[in-house]
Parts: C-alpha cells; sequence; structure tokens
C-alpha cells in the first residue's frame, strides 16, 4: 500500500509502529535508567571515600538492582531492524513523521539510528524477499 504524504522527502523520516506507540514509555524508561545510574555513581563516590560502608551500597534498595537484572532493554527504532540489524523492508511497521517530530523524539532518544525516507532495506532481506 503507498501512501501519499504532504510532507517532502527530505523532510521526513522513518521510525517504527510499535516505537511511534509507545515512545512516551521508553523516554520514561530512558530517563529513570539515567536517574538510577546518576544514583549508582553516587552510591559509588560514598563508598570510595567511606571504607566503612555496609555491604548493600549504603542502604541503597536492593530492588533496584533486581530489576536491572530482570529487564529487557528495547531500544527507540528497534522494530525497524531486521535480523541482519539493518533497516527492515518497507512494510506495515513502519510510519512516517515530519522533521519536526523527529527532532522531538531525538532529544528523547539521541543514541537513536535515523532513517530518513529513502534510507536503503537490507540487501539480504530485499535478495530473500524476490524469492
Amino acid at each position: 500500500m503507498i501512501c501519499f504524504c504532504h510532507f517532502s522527502i527530505e523532510t521526513t523520516y522513518i521510525i517504527g509502529t510499535d516505537s511511534l506507540r509507545s515512545w512516551r514509555r521508553l523516554a520514561m524508561e530512558t530517563f529513570q535508567e539515567d536517574i538510577e545510574q546518576k544514583e549508582d555513581d553516587c552510591q559509588d563516590t560514598l563508598q570510595e571515600e567511606s571504607k566503612n560502608t555496609d555491604k548493600d551500597g549504603n542502604g541503597c534498595p536492593k530492588e533496584v538492582e533486581e530489576n536491572k537484572e530482570n529487564e529487557v532493554i528495547i531500544n527507540f527504532n528497534e522494530d525497524l531492524l531486521c535480523e541482519h540489524k539493518s533497516l527492515k523492508t518497507a512494510d506495515s511497521s513502519r510510519k512516517v513523521i515530519p522533521q519536526e517530530a523527529w527532532v522531538i523524539l531525538k532529544k528523547y532518544f539521541p543514541d537513536s539510528k535515523e532513517y530518513p525516507v529513502g534510507s536503503p532495506s537490507c540487501s539480504i532481506c530485499e535478495v530473500n524477499k524476490s524469492f
């Protein structure tokens, strides 16, 4: 199915439908991970300064550490990638957004790879698709 958009091709980006659907949750998770990392860094500094701290990190809740081990890390736009870690062939898992929206999302997910409209799909998947 071809989608006719009123956006200029030069100013649009491809994002995954799942990423678009859950960007708020992913942004909150990223924010919480940053806070936890800063707390861990602070705890590490405190432990280095005082050799007489207790084993559980100076009262740091153990459940935070347990949650980190059980977490499944999901990155924004990861749903656009095939098993070869390249851009999937065009299908319904893609959405096109204007540059203005991408700039906002990029602030929340600075490490996310960007895919302007017209980015090449995985060559291996393209070959396999033709068979």
